[in-house]
């Protein structure tokens, strides 16, 4: 029995990696995020520490392609024609310009997540390499050293 309930959560792991890889917009990857970060909260609940480390794979993997789709958005945003009205520029399906406000992401988050999205190699290496739960700040160091003169505290502050 324990086997088929594996199984069955590796292939909910292999279709919410595949569903990141698919997403055309930021607001596509945010909620696959969302949701990998209720997962991982109900993982630690249940002290499953493998599912735990899954879900938030899955959670830095979505925050890294945000930041590529977020990146892609903030490049296409300075070439349209700004003498149309905000609402009537297109930006993807919806037929507006979205801000990252309206998009329920911080300006910290944008930033983070954009960082991640210089270096997507480097992120899947912490991932795998990773043996304990992974977390953005690790990520981001991954990608990018830590400054000199920063510590170890400094570097772990805002998680999520």
């Amino acid at each position: 029995m324990s086997d088929q309930i594996e199984r069955t959560g590796l292939a909910k792991y292999d279709a919410m990696q595949n569903a990141i890889l698919a997403c055309v917009r930021a607001d596509e990857a945010k909620e696959i995020r969302d949701q990998a970060v209720a997962l991982e909260k109900y993982a630690q609940q249940a002290r499953n520490f493998d599912a735990e480390r899954r879900a938030a794979q899955i959670r830095i993997r979505a925050e890294t392609q945000t930041g590529v789709l977020l990146r892609q958005q903030e490049k296409a945003k300075g070439g349209g024609d700004t003498r149309k009205p905000k609402e009537h520029r297109s930006n993807g399906a919806t037929g507006a310009t979205r801000t990252i406000s309206d998009l329920g992401i911080s300006k910290d988050q944008s930033s983070r997540w954009q960082k991640l999205a210089e270096n997507p190699k480097a992120v899947e290496r912490y991932l795998k390499a990773e043996r304990d739960v992974p977390t953005t700040t690790g990520a981001l160091a991954a990608v990018s050293p830590p400054k000199l003169g920063t510590s170890p505290a400094d570097q772990r502050m805002g998680e999520h």
